[in-house]
């Protein structure tokens, strides 16, 4: 839990050469898993990554954006942020086109205000994994 340290660390990483999709990842990761308050950020830095372009994204690479976009995507429906969702599910649609259709879903009850449709989802959702 020395978020900051492996931050600080993944930023020079970064800063030596910004042009490296997997040290993007890696600071995006970092950022995602040390709380809400970087995660804006941590989105820049997974699109800034997909842009650059992976030269391969391993099956622990997607799995670990998809754990994280499923937890910002959960409190952001808890928290009703129609903005946030829509960005989270766009960007996870680009990693995993397999649940690109419930993203879709996802996009529609937040642009409709279906808050305790989604929120519904979610917690059963939890409840299965």
């Amino acid at each position: 839990e020395r978020f900051d340290e492996a931050i600080e660390v993944t930023r020079e990483a970064v800063a030596l050469h910004p042009g490296v999709a997997k040290a993007r990842y890696h600071l995006g990761l970092e950022l995602a898993f040390a709380g809400r308050a970087h995660w804006d950020e941590a989105l820049q830095e997974f699109e800034t990554a997909q842009e650059i372009g992976f030269v391969k994204l391993l099956p622990t690479d997607i799995h670990n954006m998809e754990t994280a976009y499923k937890e910002m995507l959960f409190a952001h429906v808890q928290d009703k942020d129609k903005d946030r969702v829509k960005r989270v599910a766009e960007q996870y649609k680009k990693i995993n086109p397999d649940v690109a259709e419930d993203l879709d879903t996802v996009i529609e009850l937040a642009e409709r205000g279906e808050w305790e449709t989604l929120k519904e989802a979610f917690r059963t959702r939890k409840e299965e994994t």
